[in-house]
């Protein structure tokens, strides 16, 4: 809790974040520690922001996935479960079955293969998502859509899959390959120029 005193003192005068953000923050705190007492005991090690990397096997040579997990657990019996912190909306089972929110997927897999800044390979123990709130309700929860959804050779097979397709010369590279699904983060959406074409008068051209 002083941690978060130190970094809210500059605008705790503020009444927005005095009786919004720091009350929601002081809830989730609350709850991060006590979820964080009842699992260390099962636990070897935590790790924070680590750095992922492995090669697929595309045809056109390998192609480097890498990612960066905001949570590892390394358990007694040499397991990974792998965190994903959301202040958001977590994604649903049927998008993951899609492959369309596929980040915990990847990051299971580079787990799984001893990808992660010289730490060990090992078997998924789980992959969740810690939806953080701060509403007096439920100020944190844990969330396990992968349950049934995580197979390691389906993963590496379809991730595979999608390097060779995008390996051939003659596979388009649209901005949004489903419209009807954009994902909330487009961090090339400035270079794509979509809305431009879009929305634009010259939509035709």
């Amino acid at each position: 809790m002083d941690f978060g005193k130190t970094h809210f003192a500059s605008q705790i005068g503020q009444p927005s974040i005095r009786y919004f953000w720091w009350t929601r923050f002081e809830a989730m705190a609350a709850w991060f520690i006590e979820n964080e007492h009842r699992r260390r005991d099962d636990l070897q090690s935590i790790y924070a922001e680590i750095n992922g990397m492995i090669f697929l096997q595309a045809d056109q040579g390998p192609v480097k996935l890498t990612a960066r997990a905001d949570r590892l657990e390394y358990d007694k019996e040499g397991e990974w479960t792998i965190v994903d912190y959301k202040t958001g909306t977590v994604p649903s089972g049927s998008l993951i079955k899609k492959g369309v929110r596929n980040q915990l997927a990847v990051e299971g897999l580079i787990a799984f293969d001893g990808g992660f800044e010289s730490l060990p390979a090992g078997e998924i123990r789980s992959l969740e998502y810690w939806q953080l709130s701060g509403k007096k309700s439920a100020p944190g929860e844990i969330k396990t859509p992968f349950a049934d959804l995580f197979d390691i050779d389906e993963i590496r097979g379809r991730l595979e899959r999608l390097a060779n397709y995008f390996d051939r010369a003659d596979t388009p590279y649209p901005s949004e390959l489903d419209p009807t699904n954009v994902p909330p983060f487009k961090p090339y959406q400035h270079l794509s120029r979509s809305r431009e074409w879009l929305y634009g008068d010259n939509a035709d051209e």
